[in-house]
């Protein structure tokens, strides 16, 4: 039988750690946990977007990482799951639809500007930095990085879908954050149960707490590609998805 695999990525720009990721290989019901074939590689830090050869780099090294991940498991990825906005609001609208559907399940979540109003943003916060070399609106210049970062990623896989494990962990009023193996295990049980996939692992493999945002979005990958157990949050084109009993 034909091997599906997915990426689960946390995204991340923090030049101090690397972008959180989990490969994953589907077969026969099971996901296993692939070792990546190279390290994540750190973010650019917020101040790369004013800096159009340091931006064009980090755009290089991404689509490198990505490559190699591709040549490893010999073909195209089946389906890349991000935690990030990955697209801009609809002009003349004020909020997306998935965004809107998370935010009427209780959940917080930043609302994602149109591409004009993100323009705007932007060169605010350009201005801003040439005048005082310190960063503002760093939440606008992080989606906006997010975005080409989506798009960046169409390149090596059939499908890129948004997910937002806040608002797994809301809902199911658990606490990612895994300081003991226990809870870890707790975790992967929940994970499996969810998405109907047992879930093959080292046991004694840790996790950071970004990790888990990453695993998660793999486990959505997966269970999205073989349509098990995954809610559409949003409408028409512009959807988060959920990995929740149906």
């Amino acid at each position: 039988m034909s091997k599906t695999y997915v990426l689960g990525i946390d995204f991340a720009l923090s030049a101090q750690k690397r972008m959180p990721a989990k490969l994953m290989c589907i077969q026969n019901g099971e996901m296993q946990v692939l070792p990546l074939p190279i390290l994540p590689p750190y973010g650019p830090g917020l101040k790369a977007i004013f800096d159009d050869n340091l931006y064009l780099n980090y755009k290089q090294v991404i689509m490198q990482w990505l490559q190699q991940i591709v040549e490893s498991i010999g073909q195209q990825l089946d389906c890349i799951a991000i935690d990030c906005p990955t697209q801009y609001c609809k002009p003349n609208h004020t909020m997306r639809p998935s965004e809107k559907a998370v935010r009427a399940m209780g959940c917080g979540i930043f609302k994602t500007p149109t591409y004009e109003a993100m323009n705007v943003k932007l060169a605010e916060a350009r201005k801003q930095f040439e005048m005082t070399k310190k960063m503002k609106g760093g939440f606008s210049v992080w989606m906006k990085q997010a975005v080409d970062f989506a798009d960046w990623c169409h390149s090596f896989c059939a499908q890129v879908i948004e997910v937002f494990p806040g608002l797994y962990w809301k809902i199911n009023k658990l606490d990612k954050a895994v300081d003991s193996q226990s809870l870890l295990i707790d975790r992967m049980n929940h994970l499996q149960s969810l998405s109907h996939l047992h879930v093959l692992w080292n046991i004694n493999e840790r996790f950071l707490d970004d990790e888990i945002d990453a695993l998660y979005c793999a486990c959505t990958a997966a269970a999205f590609v073989a349509n098990k157990s995954v809610v559409s949050l949003g409408d028409k084109d512009d959807f988060i998805y959920l990995l929740a009993s149906k």
